[in-house]
């Protein structure tokens, strides 16, 4: 597992106009509450602790879904997408990029 801390233990996260309260398992944009499944949450929890950082397919898999990796393409790109949708009603920029042929990372937008 990537995070030792239990989640409710761990600070708000607030990235350009996201924020993420883990105790609580809410997050919001803009003010405007995002109905994320838990998969979604747990994997917007991850990669928005550590932007910048490219996460493998598998790392992902493994945390997200705290299992080993087996069949990790599908699962994972399913709920990458489903979060980008999600994101993308109240943001015009990209908060999760593709690394082609590795993986995703989460990135702070430009104001």
């Amino acid at each position: 597992m990537l995070e030792e801390k239990s989640e409710d233990t761990l600070p708000e996260i607030c990235r350009g106009g996201l924020h993420i309260c883990p105790e609580s398992r809410d997050a919001w944009m803009g003010g405007k509450y995002l109905e994320l499944t838990r998969h979604e949450f747990d994997l917007l929890c991850l990669l928005a602790r550590h932007p910048g950082r490219v996460f493998l397919k598998e790392q992902i898999y493994e945390h997200v879904w705290e299992k080993e990796s087996g069949k990790t393409d599908n699962a994972t790109r399913c709920v990458i997408s489903s979060l980008k949708k999600k994101l993308k009603q109240y943001a015009d920029k990209e908060y999760i990029q593709t690394v082609r042929g590795i993986g995703y990372k989460f990135v702070i937008p430009e104001a």
